[in-house]
């Protein structure tokens, strides 16, 4: 019974993975702004990000943390969603530098408030 149990957990485990994968592939076929280009500019009252079927901003107030690994820039805007962008695009290390000190004062002068 407990070897039934434990066959049947792993079949459901690697149809699920199956059906998730599937799921996420179809959506990447389809031009939802999940995938693809995106463009992200710093304007006033926030963080503008354009993709080729969506624009949104994200307020100052809304940015909960940047993190910094080697390779990019993570912007979280939630405690488990953030937008990815890769240090490699952007022209120059200081161009990168200056766009993150942007961001950074925007957080705080906006969340003085």
């Amino acid at each position: 019974a407990i070897i039934s149990g434990v066959i049947v957990a792993i079949v459901c485990f690697i149809l699920g993975y199956i059906f998730q994968s599937i799921y996420v592939l179809s959506l990447l076929k389809k031009n939802t702004g999940q995938s693809g280009e995106h463009t992200f500019e710093i304007l006033e009252e926030g963080l503008l990000e354009q993709t080729s079927v969506n624009q949104s901003i994200t307020y100052w107030q809304g940015i909960v943390k940047l993190q910094e690994t080697k390779a990019y820039l993570l912007i979280y805007i939630s405690a488990l969603q953030y937008h990815i962008l890769p240090i490699r695009n952007f022209q120059s290390h200081e161009e990168y530098k200056r766009f993150v000190k942007t961001i950074n004062t925007n957080r705080k002068n906006h969340n003085k408030l």
